[in-house]
């Protein structure tokens, strides 16, 4: 393979491609964290333009990898590019504050996913789940 610019073959596979690798996957995961507060948020459309990016970007930067298995340095790249992409991507979504509520001049209104809550002193679960443990273990007479 011809490489641009007289690059030294050994310096490309071995500093800079391993550096590549990194670089796109930061920008996948930066696009993956924003596709799960768009998704968390309803706005399909622009869920689904960042979910195509990431997963082009992903399925472009896996295939390089796995064609070469037996170069360790790819994986370190990876995984820092993950690691990098995962602490930025948190940081720009919360300066732009994408994921946050509706805020007023005193207050701020977020809106969470109730799974399960306290009430009353006793522990009230999601209704399938208690339906399911029901069927699984229904409440007999002991004798």
């Amino acid at each position: 393979m011809d490489l641009p610019f007289n690059i030294d073959s050994e310096l490309y596979w071995s500093v800079i491609f391993p550096v590549v690798i990194a670089l796109s996957r930061v920008v996948d995961v930066i696009f993956g964290t924003f596709w799960i507060v768009l998704v968390i948020q309803g706005r399909k459309f622009l869920a689904t333009i960042f979910g195509f990016f990431e997963v082009l970007i992903w399925v472009m930067v896996a295939g390089q990898v796995m064609g070469q298995l037996n170069n360790f340095s790819y994986y370190i790249a990876w995984a820092l590019g993950f690691a990098i992409g995962t602490f930025i991507g948190m940081t720009i979504e919360e300066k732009i504050s994408l994921g946050s509520g509706i805020t007023s001049p005193n207050s701020l209104y977020t809106i969470e996913n109730v799974r399960s809550v306290y009430q009353a002193n006793s522990f009230v679960q999601d209704d399938r789940q208690i339906t399911f443990f029901r069927r699984v273990f229904p409440r007999g007479k002991s004798k």
